[in-house]
């Protein structure tokens, strides 16, 4: 679900990490009340009736049928119950670890937190960890990577907010670190925010090395972090994605979905960066209501803001900025996508500037930081 966060003139529909806690004892909706007090989350709490704990909650009936309604509205969903009944309801829904919640299981006395399914890139890992902080109890974990005290790239990825491309080159590298082979990590030093991700490896204790070293290195696997496309390794690798592109839209009314996704993937193409770099999607609040932009920011699970026309006017006057008179007219506007981009990330020089497609144009600023939520200021002189 999207939320709305209204400051500075502009309109935010981002991602808020949902979790969902299900109780079918009194003991376990005891639990569950205190994990929502102190989870930073936003927390629905599901009870049976007659099991209630006073604490304001959704009652149910049936695990699997709820289930079954709520498995794809959460990022986190918490089974305080025996590990046998959750794992035969989340069985029918298990789809694969990029789209699958996070899943832990809890017994009704708060002994253990169990990681149940998405360990690493859905966060069930670090949320049993801080669940089991929060109520005293052994946090389970059995990811071999964790299992051996090594640190996976797609738990990596999750506190970069980056993708892993491909996917199936994880199980490969995850082994080989498991093994205790050497997998070497890799930062392209031409992105702005190379130092901010060199900062959060350092904090997983994994030191990066430069590009150039990349050839040379004596390493059976590597875990490259880019958001460019020229980046081609010889040997067993991986790409981690930080996003580091917000991309400025602006569209037809009813523009589909699908025409948007290959007007994101030209323009990214045209430049040489991966689409999966992409940190967020801004646009007018004209459009705030346009499916197939929204649908597009749902595809990519990336946030999207919109600004009012008053707002990206004063850019587009500051930078003396082409504008389309038949736009300006129509929404008080005349150019949306680059004004946009440079409103969200106070960068006036453009990766990609105005540059139209198939009922869309498109503008592509670096981000200036791995948090979607700064720099929501306008941009200075």
């Amino acid at each position: 679900d999207a939320q709305e966060s209204r400051g500075l003139g502009d309109v935010y529909k981002r991602q808020v990490m949902k979790c969902a806690i299900i109780s079918v004892s009194q003991a376990g909706a005891k639990l569950a009340e205190k994990i929502a007090a102190s989870l930073q989350a936003d927390v629905d709490l599901y009870e049976r009736k007659e099991y209630a704990s006073g604490a304001e909650a959704k009652y149910f009936t049936r695990v699997m049928a709820l289930t079954t309604d709520i498995f794809t509205r959460y990022d986190l969903i918490i089974y305080i119950m025996a590990l046998g009944i959750t794992v035969r309801a989340i069985a029918p829904h298990v789809q694969h670890k990029t789209v699958d919640p996070a899943i832990l299981g809890v017994d009704e006395l708060g002994t253990f937190v169990i990681s149940v399914l998405s360990g690493h890139l859905g966060g069930a890992n670090d949320y049993a960890r801080e669940v089991a902080e929060i109520i005293g109890a052994t946090p389970v974990i059995t990811t071999a990577t964790d299992v051996h005290g090594k640190v996976a790239p797609d738990a990596i990825a999750r506190h970069l907010q980056a993708r892993v491309e491909p996917i199936s080159a994880l199980k490969t590298i995850n082994g080989a670190i498991a093994r205790g082979e050497t997998v070497d990590y890799f930062v392209d030093e031409r992105m702005p925010l190379a130092a901010e991700i060199k900062n959060i490896l350092t904090s997983f204790g994994v030191a990066a090395k430069p590009l150039a070293e990349l050839a040379q290195t004596a390493a059976v696997g590597a875990v490259v972090i880019t958001d460019r496309t020229d980046v081609r390794p010889a040997l067993s690798h991986l790409y981690l994605r930080p996003p580091t592109l917000v991309v400025g839209m602006g569209c037809r009314k009813d523009t589909l979905q699908e025409i948007l996704a290959d007007a994101l993937c030209q323009a990214c193409s045209q430049i040489g960066r991966s689409p999966l770099a992409l940190a967020g999607i801004v646009s007018t609040t004209v459009k705030e209501h346009e499916a197939g932009l929204l649908a597009l920011a749902e595809q990519y699970r990336r946030p999207i803001a919109f600004y009012p026309p008053e707002a990206l006017l004063k850019v587009a006057e500051q930078y003396h900025l082409e504008e389309s008179s038949f736009v300006k007219n129509t929404i008080g506007v005349g150019n949306v996508c680059e004004t946009a981009a440079i409103l969200k990330t106070k960068r006036s020089q453009l990766l990609l500037p105005k540059t139209k497609f198939q009922r869309t144009t498109v503008a592509i600023a670096e981000a200036t930081s791995l948090s979607w939520e700064s720099g929501r200021d306008t941009p200075q002189n």
